[in-house]
């Protein structure tokens, strides 16, 4: 409600263009061995539109930006599971026929107010400067989900909440935030952000993982709780921590 004609317009192409990814997605990128989670179902397409009405209409400079959450939505759902760089490559030509045939835009017009201007042929370091988040004003009294136009300005603000968490926390994080830390710290703060969200964050051990995830809870103002596995942990333990994460979210009503 509250949009004109020209968001509007638009609505067909999203769904249209979202449940061509999918399928395209289901057809070319199959589960292997080494790719067991190469599994997309019709959750990945509801979780697009999710992202998308996560918005809001004030936030919007053109009826392009629309594009561009759309955009930014398929990337965090399908693109961020790939792990093969030829694979990738194929998602992002996909993406750009997409945006041709469905929106009829070039992904420069797709980036408008971002400061970052893509190649003709959209590549991962182009698409790493498409970002939304709802925490680049720490002062806002609303957390609006919007367009970051200039990435590198997210790193400032992330060292301020850094440092907030650090005083109060009993066990302060040394971190170094460089670009791809705050770029997965907005990852994580989306996946928080939204209804049922879930996420399953694979790396080598010592890249941040825990870090990053206690990082962004602190700024979604959510408690954050770890299972401490130990050689005597049972079932019974298990059982425990659940009662406690379900009492505390459910009976306290806390974000957890």
């Amino acid at each position: 409600p509250g949009f004109d004609s020209a968001f509007r317009n638009k609505s067909s192409a999203v769904i249209n263009a979202t449940m061509a990814a999918y399928k395209e997605s289901v057809a070319n990128l199959l589960p292997t061995p080494t790719k067991s989670h190469y599994t997309f179902n019709l959750r990945d397409f509801s979780r697009v539109v999710q992202g998308i009405l996560l918005t809001r209409k004030d936030d919007f400079a053109g009826p392009n930006e629309f594009v561009a959450v759309w955009m930014h939505e398929l990337l965090r759902v399908f693109y961020d599971r790939l792990t093969d760089m030829d694979d990738c490559t194929w998602f992002l030509g996909m993406t750009r026929g997409l945006l041709s045939k469905h929106f009829e835009v070039a992904p420069a017009k797709v980036f408008g107010r971002i400061s970052h201007k893509p190649h003709d042929n959209l590549e991962d370091e182009d698409v790493r400067h498409l970002m939304y988040c709802d925490f680049e004003d720490p002062k806002a009294k609303v957390k609006a989900y919007k367009l970051v136009e200039d990435l590198g300005a997210l790193q400032p603000v992330m060292n301020a909440y850094l440092e907030e968490y650090n005083s109060i926390s009993s066990k302060p994080m040394d971190l170094v935030l460089f670009s791809f830390a705050v770029e997965h710290i907005s990852r994580i703060s989306r996946v928080l952000k939204m209804p049922r969200g879930n996420a399953l964050l694979v790396g080598i051990g010592g890249s941040g993982r825990q870090s990053l995830t206690r990082l962004a809870g602190y700024i979604a103002d959510m408690d954050v709780k770890q299972i401490e596995v130990s050689k005597t942990y049972s079932m019974a333990d298990w059982r425990e921590d659940i009662k406690g994460v379900l009492r505390q979210a459910g009976g306290e009503r806390k974000g957890t």
